[in-house]
């Protein structure tokens, strides 16, 4: 199985069922309801208010792949970065500290060199400056048939999967993760893609790839890719993939799609969430429930790091999701958007 591009990526969508949260039983004990007119429900939550000066990075894919800056509160867009002729973007991840983007890209080749033979981890240098160009992160060898996808970064360093050559025989691509102050990489994980990284940069999630089968699970590890337990298995009704991690570090949001075996006709996919202690009835790890998003082609998610909402890019465009009462707003109507990230402010101080 080889890693693929974000438009062969595409998970078809449809209806799902909730997965309620269970109640807590009754007390026999307790004294008998009372008899005066029952106090009416309380009114539904108001959605809150979107977070203040926020923004999100979207990777278009476009004839020429372009990164834009989307402003959640006007929807304004700017452009960020435009690859170049025979060029091409595959993922990105935003370091927020230094409002830097690192992205896996595949420069435009030289005279001579075959397009597309090779794809590596930049940086974008002056994001927003007409014409800016590309810094090569050395965390993955320039070189014919290595490819690097899925980089995610936190401090100085990145996580990012690679295949091609140089890898193990018989392993189908690695996770790795390298120092971006020397370029130096090492091999954390075989057959482990789709990283993940925690808000506080201590955890790793990741899709695990069984190179028998092409089963998935979604296992969550420490940074240096130490295992710590799986959080949803491998099993022949469903695919998972496209995790990323809430606000509070406890919770990876992933896509479930139906597997063949199920008689559906087309993939399914919808948003879930893991957790441990993801929820206020939902706090035993390992425990997951679907959450209200819309319906349609989920190609990438992340969270506001105030908690409150989700933000997804989708076949129907970039949508907002609130996680507590499900209010959706259509941010971009698009049929390019393909990853995003978040840039910018919330409440909390991030």
């Amino acid at each position: 199985m080889t890693v693929m591009g974000p438009a062969a990526r595409a998970l078809m969508a449809c209806a799902l069922g909730l997965f309620a949260c269970e109640s807590a039983p009754s007390d026999p004990a307790a004294p008998p309801a009372s008899m005066e007119p029952a106090a009416p429900e309380p009114a539904a939550p108001e959605p809150t208010a979107p977070p203040v000066a926020a923004a999100l990075l979207v990777l278009h894919e476009t004839q020429l792949p372009t990164i834009q800056r989307l402003d959640v509160a006007s929807q304004e867009t700017e452009l960020v970065f435009e690859a170049t002729r025979m060029s091409y973007i595959y993922e990105f991840s935003v370091d927020r500290a230094r409002d830097r983007v690192l992205m896996a890209h595949t420069t435009a080749p030289e005279h001579g060199e075959e397009s597309f033979d090779r794809a590596g981890i930049y940086w974008v240098d002056d994001p927003g400056v007409d014409g800016a160009g590309v810094t090569d992160t050395r965390a993955c060898p320039d070189e014919t048939a290595v490819r690097c996808f899925y980089p995610v970064v936190h401090g100085d360093r990145a996580w990012f999967v690679r295949t091609g050559a140089g890898i193990p025989e018989g392993v189908q691509f690695v996770l790795t993760v390298a120092d971006l102050t020397t370029g130096v990489s090492t091999p954390l994980v075989d057959d482990a893609t789709e990283p993940a990284i925690s808000p506080d940069g201590s955890r790793l999630a990741w899709i695990a790839v069984s190179p028998d089968d092409g089963r998935r699970s979604l296992e969550l590890g420490d940074a240096d890719g130490g295992w710590l337990r799986t959080l949803v298995p491998a099993n022949d009704e469903y695919d998972i993939g496209q995790p990323f991690f809430g606000a509070d570090g406890e919770s990876v949001f992933f896509v479930r799609i139906p597997t063949p075996s199920t008689g559906v006709l087309s993939a399914i996919a919808a948003l879930f969430v893991s957790t441990a202690h993801a929820h206020d009835n939902h706090d035993i790890p390992g425990d997951w429930w679907r959450v209200a998003a819309v319906e349609t082609i989920h190609y990438d998610g992340r969270a506001d790091p105030g908690g409150d909402w989700i933000f997804i890019a989708t076949r129907e465009g970039v949508m907002q999701v609130e996680i507590k009462t499900g209010a959706l707003t259509r941010l971009q109507a698009t049929r390019t958007a393909r990853a995003l990230d978040w840039i910018g402010s919330s409440d909390s101080g991030d």
